[in-house]
């Protein structure tokens, strides 16, 4: 993923699908390791 100038970040279709991720959907990036792991908080 990249982050644009705006600090805005694409989730791939295929990660969004893979975790239910919608719009308007709160997503969390917790640091595990090396490695950044999202999340949705409030997947529908």
């Amino acid at each position: 993923m990249k982050v644009t100038t705006k600090g805005q970040v694409t989730i791939p279709v295929e990660i969004r699908e893979l975790l239910a991720i919608q719009p308007h959907d709160d997503v969390t990036f917790v640091v595990s390791g090396d490695h950044n792991l999202p999340f949705a908080n409030n997947p529908r």
